[in-house]
């Protein structure tokens, strides 16, 4: 690269009436680094480049763009677009300018504090060349009909450039099921509970049936929000095995929708005696019983205090009990999941987690039975080691 430093020159200058007029600058003219334009004409300026630096070299956009005004273009959805899921709507758009401060949402006109995400504007907002943005915006509360959406790019200096699009918001009602999840197990007596959502306006009616059967129906006049159908469910008279739950929702101009969800129904093994010999002298026992798959040695559950076992506090007295088997999540065992399983039955003196957990290494063992099969589980009587009575049935005894 040259040499940018001028070399020291003699230099001869003229005074006028106490006035500067003009200097002539001497110079090595041996030396390629500078050019000399002065001589011709005394009041230009001195064009000190090196010889060798290019003409037009291009400015760094990304590092000393020139400030511009900005400009902005949505590119997607067009108009007319429709939307029909309460999901963030996406739009796509381009905007150029230096620097780009940020964006504003207004919607029919109004302010709309929806516009969550922003992605594709660097950091600092330099946009001299152009930036394709996208925006993800929360419509969730719009009312069915055309809306506008209106997008104003902003730099830092106040100026603006906007676009807007029309999008057609409709919708069928939307359905979730938040209870029962999937399986009623042992219990006589469940909540059923159904969520439905619709943008309006209009009154939105609701029916549930049961395996095909309506058994109740709702109309509410606003489920922008969100609506709720509740119904308990006895299911002490069902059939054990799968059973389907499905609700149909309408709206005020015939948008339809149903959704359905199968729902096990299963019996529940329990104990219904219990009598050991373990005694600690205080009558404080904490009986457990823990089932484990005797193929894999997986715990598969247990029946303790919190699940039927709290009386159980002193050895060698019968007890009679409900005391049902709940899974590391406290939801009871049905017969359909440990049905085809060799299982063994362990029982134990909690001395520390209580059951759910499963028993630790300062938990004593009062009894390890043989594997039994799962299906012999629903009618067992019997004494093993210093349990001198368990006897286990299946139903469904549990209010949930």
């Amino acid at each position: 690269m040259a040499d940018l430093r001028l070399r020291a020159v003699p230099v001869a200058c003229a005074l006028t009436a106490g006035a500067l007029s003009g200097c002539l600058l001497y110079h090595d003219r041996d030396d390629p680094d500078v050019v000399l334009d002065a001589a011709a004409a005394p009041d230009a300026p001195i064009d000190a480049r090196p010889l060798d630096a290019p003409t037009d070299a291009p400015v760094d956009a990304g590092i000393d763009s020139p400030r511009a005004a900005p400009t902005f273009e949505i590119l997607a959805p067009q108009d007319g677009a429709l939307v029909t899921h309460h999901d963030l709507v996406r739009i796509d758009g381009r905007v150029t300018g230096n620097p780009i401060a940020g964006f504003d949402l207004t919607v029919d006109g109004a302010a709309a504090p929806g516009l969550l995400q922003v992605s594709g504007l660097p950091v600092g907002g330099d946009c001299f060349a152009g930036c394709d943005v996208t925006f993800h915006w929360d419509a969730d509360a719009m009312r069915e009909g055309t809306h506008t959406a209106q997008i104003d790019a902003r730099d830092d200096m106040g100026g603006l450039a906007s676009d807007s699009v029309a999008l057609r918001f409709e919708d069928a009602p939307q359905i979730s099921f938040l209870r029962p999840a999937g399986e009623a197990r042992g219990a006589t007596v469940t909540t059923i509970q159904v969520g439905v959502a619709d943008r309006g306006p209009g009154s939105i009616s609701a029916t549930l049936s049961i395996d095909g059967v309506a058994v109740q129906t709702a109309t509410y006049l606003d489920c922008i929000a969100g609506c709720t159908l509740t119904r308990a469910w006895d299911t002490s008279a069902l059939a054990a095995g799968v059973h389907t739950l499905s609700v149909t929702a309408s709206d005020s101009v015939g948008h339809t929708t149903t959704t359905s969800q199968e729902v096990i129904v299963a019996d529940i093994p329990y104990i219904t005696q219990l009598n050991v010999i373990e005694s600690d002298g205080f009558g404080t026992l904490e009986v457990e019983v823990h089932l484990y798959d005797a193929a894999t040695d997986a715990w598969l559950g247990c029946s303790g205090d919190e699940f039927g076992l709290a009386n159980v506090a002193m050895g060698n007295t019968l007890y009679n009990v409900q005391a049902w088997f709940v899974d590391a999540s406290s939801r009871p065992l049905g017969v359909d999941q440990l049905a085809g399983r060799q299982l063994r039955i362990r029982v134990t003196e909690d001395d520390f987690a209580e059951c759910p957990a499963r028993p630790g290494s300062d938990d004593d063992e009062i009894a390890d039975w043989e594997p039994i099969a799962a299906s012999a589980l629903p009618g067992l009587s019997t004494a093993h080691g210093d349990v001198l009575q368990l006897t286990t049935r299946t139903g469904r005894i549990l209010t949930r």
